[in-house]
């Protein structure tokens, strides 16, 4: 076999395993499989689920936002949600002493918040309509069930769809 050959099966082997890795981290990173609709929101040993109907019990806001997007076309209307810091309340999880809040999605999306941004106004949002019809999930074409946005971030840039967890840390 020549230094060529040899070098380029190197390199595909590398290439390969390179792609399991990846593979597998996303795979290790995805949140546990949960019902369509249902929401984990933890902080150590704290931990309350809510579903769809739990979330719609809460006090809501809705903002007109434009969602905007290099990837995708802009998302804008009027969204309907409960804004963050409520909802960590009703779940008995404080963010006195809170760093950041983790959103994970259904896809293995991962976004982190400061707590202070969530502690000091209700510009994050955990939001589960928009123009009054439920944001469907994935596997519809929708951004939800559930979506978290920041109503003063301008591009969207820390927009999350498909959310599945909330963790304090």
């Amino acid at each position: 076999m020549t230094a060529k050959k040899r070098n380029i099966l190197i390199a595909a082997a590398v290439l390969i395993v390179l792609a399991a890795a990846a593979l597998i981290l996303s795979l290790l990173n995805r949140p546990e499989a949960s019902e369509p609709g249902q929401l984990t929101v933890s902080r150590g040993e704290t931990e309350k689920v809510y579903m769809m109907a739990d979330v719609k019990k809460l006090p809501y806001v809705e903002v007109e936002k434009e969602i905007v997007s290099s990837s995708f076309d802009n998302d804008e209307g009027v969204f309907r949600g409960v804004p963050l810091r409520a909802l960590l309340e009703d779940a008995g999880i404080g963010l006195s002493d809170a760093v950041q809040v983790v959103i994970r999605s259904e896809d293995g999306f991962v976004s982190v918040c400061p707590a202070e941004e969530v502690r000091s106004s209700d510009s994050a949002l955990l939001v589960y309509a928009k123009n009054g019809e439920p944001l469907g999930g994935m596997e519809d074409g929708g951004s939800g069930p559930f979506r978290v946005i920041m109503t003063d971030d301008e591009f969207g840039n820390r927009s999350a769809k498909y959310v599945c967890s909330l963790e304090v840390r």
